[in-house]
């Protein structure tokens, strides 16, 4: 609900669910303030330590796929949706000193048809 913004995420070899971080990749986001440096990675702690592997040229976040959808026959006709989500707060970098001191809380769901 809200603004629809514009979101791109890629899951590669997506499975039932909380996905690795190497699989997920948001790729695009219209919702992120654009002074904050999401790919130096990111805590789940107030100025704690670094997630490993979240700190790539992409943002990455551990998507929890709750349905795989099924394929369609071409056009997306008979297709069923692929469904996912991630909620909670993150820590990011701030400009001022380089910690891990600006929260940013995520909460999305999506459905998306499978070609």
């Amino acid at each position: 609900s809200g603004d629809v913004g514009l979101l791109t995420i890629s899951v590669q070899n997506a499975s039932l669910g909380i996905n690795p971080l190497q699989n997920c990749v948001l790729l695009f986001s219209t919702w992120l303030p654009v002074n904050i440096f999401t790919a130096f990675g990111y805590s789940l702690t107030l100025n704690g330590p670094l997630v490993p592997n979240s700190s790539y040229e992409m943002f990455r976040i551990p998507i929890n796929i709750t349905s795989l959808g099924t394929a369609g026959n071409g056009m997306y006709v008979n297709s069923q949706p692929i469904k996912g989500n991630y909620s909670g707060t993150i820590y990011v970098k701030s400009t001022a000193d380089g910690s891990f001191s600006t929260p940013l809380t995520i909460d999305l769901e999506f459905e998306a048809l499978r070609p």
